[in-house]
């Protein structure tokens, strides 16, 4: 089997423990997971644009190289 084969948790060996805890840390509530996965679609269908505008923001910062 070929990592690209497993999920990117898989691939990093992220429990589900290990991802309450990180939400945890980030404060992220279940209601906001659930908000986060209910925009999943919308995001998927715009990412071209949405990458391309971080990436228009983040090279006119200095400090980034």
């Amino acid at each position: 089997m070929k990592p690209t084969d497993l999920t990117l948790n898989e691939q990093m060996r992220i429990t589900a423990h290990e991802i309450v805890k990180r939400k945890g840390l980030l404060d992220i509530t279940d209601e906001d997971a659930a908000n986060l996965k209910a925009g999943r679609d919308g995001v998927i269908s715009d990412l071209d644009t949405i990458v391309d505008h971080f990436y228009g923001i983040l090279v006119e910062i200095d400090e980034v190289p």
